[in-house]
């Protein structure tokens, strides 16, 4: 069993006597040469505030502001007698600034209870010493670890049942839940801050260090919090572009790359490697919001070929790669989802594996996706998108590229038009408006007389020949049908004319 105890101290560096620091580092035989140093910088100083005529002063003896340069190091002179301590009486801590974690292990609850007790009372009196408060109302405690196995049945000497099929919890040993409340469970280890008080709350989640960490070391919650807020941040930087106007595709990556990724992503070196496939679909399912807004798409367009349209691995992936990649930079060896890397190993050649090894993922995934059979027409492989990085999404490319958009046959599957018919007879599907439709014969023409003149599409590869005013170019013509669909439709609705029969 083990729990974790979050000690919180009100006001830590604001309340740091300067006295206490002057001791301690007395007490650790500071030379000569640097204690009188700091003691005449620490002495006689003061706080004045002028207002309207009137002059308040106050001599200051206390106080180590954060953000100031010897801020930190005053408070960690003063903080590491009690991480010694602890650490010597065989306890586990963590420290990072004022955030103090105590981390309680054993092997029933009265263990757990006898040593959690006496690491907490170490950590009260070194607060009393230093003339610092342990908030009580936000000092925190989580179960993280619970090997229960539910509790033993009563029977009396004979084996007759006397409690018939209901669990109980032998008092004083850890033989039942204690992470299930009411009838049947069992309360969680008591720990009090100082005697006579209430214990310490334990909580079913707690956030440490921007990462929330719920009972049993579940990360559910804070994949949850980091979605929502990176994909409310990433809206409200992408509320320049709409479906039509705005912000360019490129910009939108740019945003995507450099806030939702780092805000989705934080601290994931430390809980990537908690995430179960059911948190991966959570995590792609808040990258779907970022997506539709790079590709301009519609909503009922799937998650997996908004990921191919806009060439962005899947966030659960983009997530392994991620911590991978720390792995890497720490020098660390790792075989994870058949991607080997040895200690010592070139950093690049190791990072070039990895990104192999999760494209190869990404691939298998889109081979095995019953969705985006029309994406699947352009892009049969997700290789076949990353080298075609000239393509930039707009609303009506991505309207081609995922089949969901303004196309009769379409909107009819869905019950939105009565028809599914074109306004020249035949079934109005995306391949129909590309490359049958007679009413774009014309314009379909002078494209392909284009594309012959300029050939930017040589060798089969529209990477392989033409700038990026061609490929622009044969963007635009490629969209101009769907454009001239919705002027069309604007146009009939304003004039009251049947936008059948109206020209695209």
């Amino acid at each position: 069993m083990a729990f974790g105890i979050l000690f919180d101290v009100t006001g830590a560096f604001n309340n740091l006597r300067w006295d206490s620091v002057l001791e301690e580092l007395e007490r650790r035989r500071c030379p000569g040469n640097l204690w009188p140093l700091l003691a005449d910088y620490l002495d006689d100083r003061t706080v004045a505030l002028a207002c309207n005529g009137i002059h308040v002063c106050k001599k200051v003896k206390k106080g180590a502001p954060q953000g100031s340069i010897l801020g930190p190091d005053l408070w960690n002179i003063c903080m590491d007698p009690v991480l010694r301590e602890v650490q010597d009486r065989g306890g586990e801590i963590v420290a990072y600034a004022d955030d103090l974690l105590l981390i309680v292990t054993g092997g029933g609850r009265q263990a757990c209870e006898d040593q959690g007790q006496d690491m907490t009372r170490l950590i009260a009196r070194w607060a009393d010493r230093l003339c610092l408060e342990i908030s009580r109302s936000k000092t925190e405690m989580i179960l993280l670890k619970n090997s229960a196995t539910g509790g033993k049945k009563v029977t009396r000497a004979g084996g007759k049942r006397i409690l018939g099929e209901k669990r109980v919890i032998e008092r004083g040993n850890l033989t039942g839940s204690l992470i299930r409340k009411g009838k049947g469970g069992a309360r969680p280890p008591c720990i009090r801050i100082s005697d006579g008080e209430m214990g310490i709350h334990c909580k079913e989640e707690v956030e440490y260090l921007g990462v929330t960490i719920g009972t049993g070391f579940s990360i559910a919650g804070h994949v949850e919090v980091v979605g929502a807020k990176a994909s409310q941040l990433y809206q409200r930087l992408a509320s320049l572009a709409r479906a039509q106007w705005g912000i360019s595709y490129g910009a939108m990556r740019q945003l995507y790359s450099g806030v939702f990724l780092p805000t989705s992503l934080y601290a994931v070196s430390a809980w990537g490697d908690l995430v179960t496939s059911t948190l991966g679909d959570n995590l792609q399912s808040s990258q779907r919001v970022a997506l539709i807004r790079i590709c301009r798409a519609y909503r009922t367009a799937s998650t997996d070929l908004l990921q191919v349209c806009a060439s962005l691995l899947p966030l659960d992936l983009e997530c392994m790669r991620w911590r991978l990649r720390a792995l890497i930079r720490k020098g660390q060896s790792f075989n994870q989802l058949g991607i080997e890397v040895r200690e010592g190993e070139n950093p690049r050649l190791a990072l070039r594996r990895v990104d192999c090894g999760l494209w190869k993922r990404w691939e298998e995934r889109w081979s095995n996706s019953v969705k985006g059979k029309i994406t699947r027409e352009f892009f049969p492989s997700v290789v076949h998108r990353l080298n075609s990085e000239h393509i930039e999404l707009d609303h009506y490319v991505s309207q081609f590229l995922t089949g969901h958009g303004d196309f009769k046959a379409k909107l009819s599957g869905m019950g939105l038009s009565e028809s599914s018919l074109c306004a020249c007879g035949a079934e109005e599907t995306t391949g129909h408006v590309l490359l049958d439709c007679e009413r774009l014969e014309c314009t379909r023409v002078e494209l392909k007389q284009w594309l012959s003149d300029t050939d930017p599409l040589a060798s089969g590869s529209a990477s392989s020949g033409g700038d990026e005013g061609d490929i622009r170019g044969v963007q635009e013509d490629v969209s101009s049908p769907a454009s001239r669909k919705a002027q069309a439709r604007r146009e009939g609705t304003h004039s009251c004319v049947n936008p059948r029969q109206s020209q695209y």
